[in-house]
């Protein structure tokens, strides 16, 4: 079972990058599936060239990987995987590879799904290694893993933000008391 999952389709100009951020736990598998919807305006089906590069970002803005998505796949479409090794805020960036092919403002139809949080056992199911029920407690063992992991990361966000208004309302009280005193 999946913690979290999303699902975009979306338009892509030539030049332009789309940016999309989500906050993940840590030591979790993060799968992208992304589609061409329609073919790619001046783009011969064969091109190996020429399509949408997607980049992901990790929590401190380093870039962890970068992922060539061409119209020329399988049935246009594919997957990638990324196991997170911390948490915070992931950014996965979308840019088309072209050059050439939008001399009247044409866009390139995208779909693209993260799927956060998507247990192994999926491939072990289909080699028949695990049993329907020995997989349904699996799932929901690492189910709650994760969400405990998720918990634990908004917890520590919220701590922080507790430490951050406690700082700024000593600020005030200090800068209250200050003013009166020097009145």
């Amino acid at each position: 079972m999946a913690l979290q999952s999303n699902a975009l389709h979306f338009y892509l100009q030539e030049g332009r990058e789309k940016c999309l951020m989500d906050d993940v736990p840590e030591g979790v598998l993060i799968q992208g599936y992304w589609h061409f919807m329609e073919p790619i305006p001046g783009v011969e089906l064969d091109s190996t060239q020429e399509g949408v590069k997607i980049t992901v970002y990790g929590p401190n803005g380093k870039q962890l990987n970068t992922y060539n998505t061409f119209y020329n796949s399988p049935q246009n479409r594919g997957k990638f995987s990324l196991a997170t090794q911390t948490y915070g805020q992931y950014k996965f960036c979308l840019k088309t590879t072209t050059s050439h092919l939008f001399s009247s403002n044409k866009r390139i139809k995208y779909g693209l799904k993260l799927v956060i949080g998507e247990p192994e056992e999926v491939d072990a199911a289909k080699g028949k290694d695990i049993t329907g029920l020995n997989k349904q407690i699996k799932d929901i063992s690492k189910t709650s893993k994760e969400f405990i992991k998720y918990q634990e990361m908004q917890r520590e966000q919220e701590d922080k933000l507790s430490e951050s208004n406690l700082k700024v309302n000593d600020r005030v009280v200090y800068a209250t008391v200050h003013s009166k005193y020097t009145l």
